[in-house]
């Protein structure tokens, strides 16, 4: 399991703690069609995602996720994960923070696949 990659940057907080996200991204095709129901819900689902990890047992251990080097990915997979990027949100700095951790992602699992975005979104 992993631990986000220290980012040059400061952090992206969870998007759903970001002020004015949902009303910023609320054209974002993604979001669009959820019907509402992050903004009802929204408060109940930062809760229950933020104990993910005391889940795991004792034995596994967190470790922190590499950032993606220039040449880890395929152009195809780089350009994917790009275009998956901006049908997930409309600001460039959401947009940004989630290719960052999907390459990341794509790099350790030697894989990419586009519902990746969608989790990771």
């Amino acid at each position: 399991f992993f631990s986000l990659p220290k980012m040059a940057a400061p952090a992206t907080p969870p998007f759903l703690r970001v002020p004015q996200f949902l009303e910023d991204e609320k054209d974002a095709p993604l979001l669009a069609m959820d019907d509402g129901f992050l903004q009802a819900q929204g408060e109940a689902i930062y809760e229950t995602t933020s104990t993910w990890a005391g889940l795991l047992s004792a034995e596994t251990q967190l470790r922190p996720l590499q950032e993606a080097k220039e040449g880890d990915l395929t152009a195809d997979v780089d350009r994917i994960i790009e275009k998956d990027a901006e049908r997930t949100f409309m600001q460039p700095c959401q947009r940004e923070a989630l290719s960052r951790v999907m390459r990341s992602l794509a790099v350790e699992f030697k894989n990419y696949a586009q519902a990746m975005s969608y989790v990771g979104g």
